[in-house]
């Protein structure tokens, strides 16, 4: 029945008089909207806020890497370098003295092994700077120099790495001396690999303990949380402490699997040689050789490796000052000898400060190539004699002014770091890394880098600190 005909009583319909107009539709009072109610519209999908990734290599998997770094880049070397002395052991056994393999010393200054070993340094250090190569590459990405920061840096940090370095290098060679002498730690040049293997071991032994007291005190995020805030300067406190605890019981281990464990008497007399031996080899080399040997391929490769691909994954992981810590253990690591590989933690520190402030890996790769260069030329040249000197020797006031000029420097590079800002002033900084290091701002990110002038106060105090161990040096030479 339509809404213009009426029903009769009997039930029959009838159809509507002439003037009949329909009454204009009345709209229904609203509904009262039913709690938790919302209008069905069409939004866009939004992402779900995740944590970010912890960038590759973490703590454990960089001891993974480390050795096969190791396998990878020093076992080819070592068998060429067997192969070719014992064939001329064979072919001419005239050429090498008399007793080589009970006196490793005697073999190292004959000449023939010399020319052996140039050429086992020259594969071993292009398979160094391959390898870390190719782990950027597989590892990071295509973008891998962008995410490292291989590039200049600023004229101001290049200066005061520069004027650091002279107080680096002698802090480090004082540290690689101490060691030795205290006994402390095994020397590739006085003991035999039993001895090296056993000081690894307990390496391991105190800190595999350490990390796991951490775990069952903080959780299994303490790490997390250490990256995800920024670093305050009792970080560092806390390190250095804890430091200063692990390594007396590092030693102790040491000495007390030196009494447990059984001594084999080819391990325990094999020796490798050490930095000393090194030294003499190169110095058999042309300069040019030795200087592109042994200053720059290590670097460039081995920065590449410690501080590009492992500090990457560390400092992003743990942390700038826990981050720095473990990839100066790893710096320590690859050198396989205790006291030289102690006096590249204690050099590594620097460089990772450096690398971090400036945000450039040509920074640390400059720093790294002096030093080993250093050592090439000092030992060719008498006027350098003053270098080799035992820490005895040297006037304290060389080591306060050494101190004083690290940390004006540290100050001054830290007041200048760079940072990352908006390309505009009106700007804001929509980009940021997704965890703590280096990395550069991408293309098109409205991001990029900045290098504040040093203030007063930090070239005041840098620029002293480098003229009062000028001055102090020369002193102590003219003296």
């Amino acid at each position: 029945m339509s809404s213009n005909e009426q029903p009769l009583d009997n039930g029959s319909i009838t159809p509507p008089p002439a003037d009949y107009q329909k009454p204009s539709p009345v709209e229904d009072e609203p509904r009262p909207t039913p709690p938790g109610w919302r209008p069905e519209v069409d939004l866009p999908p939004r992402p779900i806020a995740q944590k970010p990734p912890r960038p590759h290599p973490n703590f454990w998997w960089s001891i993974l890497w480390c050795f096969l770094f190791l396998f990878v880049t020093q076992i080819p070397g070592g068998v060429v370098a067997a192969i070719a002395i014992v064939v001329l052991m064979m072919v001419r056994p005239d050429m090498l003295p008399q007793g080589t393999l009970s006196d490793q010393a005697a073999l190292f200054k004959s000449e023939p092994v010399a020319a052996i070993l140039a050429v086992v340094f020259l594969i071993t250090e292009v398979l160094v700077v391959a390898f870390s190569w190719l782990a950027l590459r597989l590892v990071v990405g295509r973008d891998w120099v962008r995410r490292v920061a291989l590039r200049p840096p600023g004229a101001a940090h290049t200066l005061l790495a520069l004027a650091s370095f002279p107080a680096m290098v002698l802090l480090g060679n004082v540290s690689y001396e101490l060691l030795r002498k205290s006994q402390w730690a095994p020397s590739m040049s006085d003991t035999g690999l039993l001895d090296v293997i056993d000081f690894w071991v307990a390496v391991f032994v105190v800190l595999g303990a350490a990390i796991l007291a951490a775990l069952l005190i903080g959780g299994r995020e303490w790490t997390r949380r250490l990256a995800s805030r920024p670093t305050r300067p009792v970080d560092v406190l806390v390190v250095a402490t804890v430091l200063l605890v692990l390594l007396p019981l590092i030693v102790l281990v040491y000495e007390g699997l030196r009494r447990a464990l059984p001594m084999s008497p080819g391990l325990a007399t094999t020796k490798f040689g050490g930095m000393e031996e090194m030294v003499e080899v190169s110095k058999k080399w042309p300069l040019a050789f030795a200087v592109f040997v042994v200053g720059l391929g290590p670097g460039i490769g081995e920065e590449l490796w410690c501080r590009g691909f492992l500090g990457r994954g560390l400092v992003g992981s743990y942390g700038a000052v826990l981050g720095v810590a473990a990839a100066s253990f790893f710096f320590g690591l690859i050198h396989v000898d205790p006291c030289q590989g102690t006096m590249a933690m204690v050099m590594g520190l620097w460089l990772h400060f450096v690398y971090l402030t400036s945000r450039s890996l040509w920074l640390p790769m400059l720093l790294h190539f002096s030093n080993n260069t250093l050592g090439v030329i000092a030992p060719r040249f008498k006027q350098l004699a003053f270098l080799d000197a035992k820490p005895a020797e040297i006037p304290p006031l060389v080591y306060l002014s050494a101190g004083l000029l690290l940390a004006a420097a540290a100050y001054a590079l830290y007041q200048s770091r760079t940072r990352l800002e908006p390309e505009g002033p009106q700007q804001p900084l929509l980009w940021r890394p997704a965890y703590p290091g280096v990395e550069y701002p991408p293309p098109d990110s409205g991001a990029r880098v900045a290098h504040p002038a040093l203030s007063l106060p930090a070239l005041i105090a840098s620029l002293g600190g480098f003229l009062l161990f000028v001055a102090a040096c020369v002193m102590w030479v003219t003296g």
